[in-house]
């Protein structure tokens, strides 16, 4: 059954997911939310398999699609720019003066303390809004971009990815990846492992949001796991504390960011972090200096992950 069916049957009372139990009516909850939330209209765009979080750069080109557009008074007065839609910026409370790593430190001694949960995942979703564009002679045209995504975890470490659009569903296959090996629960042994899967250093945080990303959407972490993997994101250069914020979804969450131009153009990369499990619900981009030849203006969100907890069995 895709995402979008099992919304609907949640609304009317039917269960999407036969047998299984624990946090399907969480996770279909929060993905009513998302659903009813900013789903702009779009057109001729073609489908590709949602993994690594895409960078977003000044020549990228991805699809022909144009978005809907805004027009912004200009500095000549009758003057305008028409503008691409993007999402509203979520809403950060005002910061301590506390460190990213102390916070990050509290919440990870919290999710080191809980219990193992029951049951193997079987399934994760997650919603992916992001930025694509097309340059060329012409203007460039951008749009925003939603997919629901719905990744089938199977015993040999395959899945099938299922991925829903205002256009209609495509299904993707994909073989074992090195995500499908169980992390490992020490603080070094963590972020060895995860740079070996990524097949490259997480030291930025552009690239370890691209690695959290392939991570979440393909393991269901546990308790001990998600503690090393915040230990690791606590020592991100850069990394500031943003406060507390409502996510996409309409859950609390904790906020950290830090910023990179590896993409090609300053960006704002956030995690946004449950404080009592210390599961990533979340991550943000945000161009905060210049947007190159993308049609946005600054600052603007260029992409975000809405991820929902997993599907397990009994």
């Amino acid at each position: 059954m895709g995402v979008s069916k099992d919304v609907r049957a949640l609304l009317t009372g039917a269960d999407p997911a036969d047998g299984l139990v624990v946090d399907e009516e969480r996770a279909r909850a929060d993905l009513e939310t998302i659903v009813a939330r900013e789903v702009p209209d779009t057109a001729g765009r073609r489908g590709r398999r949602v993994g690594v979080v895409p960078a977003v750069a000044a020549g990228v080109a991805a699809t022909a699609a144009v978005a809907a557009l805004v027009l912004l008074p200009g500095a000549g007065g009758d003057a305008g720019r028409a503008y691409a839609v993007t999402p509203p910026p979520l809403r950060y409370s005002a910061a301590t003066d506390r460190s990213a790593s102390e916070v990050l430190g509290e919440i990870a001694d919290r999710a080191a303390a809980l219990p193992e949960p029951t049951g193997k995942a079987v399934e994760i979703s997650y919603r992916v809004w992001s930025l694509s564009t097309q340059v060329a002679s012409g203007p460039v045209a951008s749009e925003v971009v939603a997919t629901d995504v719905r990744n089938e975890l199977h015993p040999d470490g395959s899945l099938t990815q299922v991925q829903e659009t205002p256009e209609g569903t495509e299904t993707f296959t994909d073989a074992p990846s090195a995500y499908a090996q169980p992390a490992p629960a020490g603080a070094e042994e963590f972020a060895a492992w995860l740079e070996a899967a990524h097949g490259q250093s997480t030291s930025d945080i552009m690239s370890l949001q691209a690695a959290a990303h392939d991570l979440v959407t393909q393991q269901a972490l546990g308790p001990d796991q998600r503690a090393a993997f915040l230990r690791l994101l606590a020592g991100t250069e850069g990394l500031e504390y943003d406060g507390e914020v409502t996510d996409r979804a309409g859950r609390d969450g904790q906020a950290f960011s830090a910023v990179s131009a590896s993409s090609g153009l300053p960006t704002r990369y956030t995690f946004i972090i449950d404080p009592a499990t210390g599961d990533v619900l979340g991550q943000e981009d945000t161009l905060t200096e210049s947007a190159g030849e993308l049609n946005v203006p600054i600052p603007s969100v260029i992409g975000y992950e809405v991820y929902l907890p997993p599907v397990r069995e009994p």
